[in-house]
């Protein structure tokens, strides 16, 4: 896919969602294409706290018409939870700021993520619609 993209100049995420739809649709003779946006991939650092955060919009469009068939949205946040007493207070500041210069120095966006993902795309209320290709449970 990635080739084919490449070859018809679309080697980019921004050239990719700019064309009519009905064009990617007919390279690909899809019914419908899914586009996925980044609003958000961010790690904020507050003393001895890290929130991570990522953001996203999913929209089907027809492959056919161009005609928007759904659209969704998802924000998940993690903060490591440095609750965790020891009782000794310096003990307590000295776990939760090497917990949080990890999570600074490599944070970790793919759980995030694929959790954001899984719940857009298969949980109520934004789960896909159900199409012509769905195949019934037995």
């Amino acid at each position: 896919m990635k080739t084919v993209l490449e070859g018809e100049g679309l080697y980019d995420a921004n050239l990719v969602h700019s064309p009519d739809p009905v064009q990617l649709g007919d390279m690909f003779d899809a019914d419908a294409i899914l586009y996925v946006t980044i609003n958000e991939w961010d790690a904020q650092y507050i003393v001895v706290s890290t929130t991570v955060t990522v953001s996203f919009t999913y929209r089907i469009l027809s492959g056919k018409t161009g005609e928007e068939l759904w659209t969704a949205s998802k924000t998940m946040k993690y903060t490591p939870d440095n609750t965790t007493s020891t009782g000794n207070p310096m003990a307590d500041l000295l776990v939760m700021a090497v917990s949080t210069a990890i999570t600074r120095a490599a944070p970790n966006y793919l759980p995030l993520t694929r959790q954001a993902n899984y719940q857009v795309l298969y949980l109520d209320p934004t789960k896909l619609p159900n199409g012509p290709y769905l195949r019934p449970k037995i």
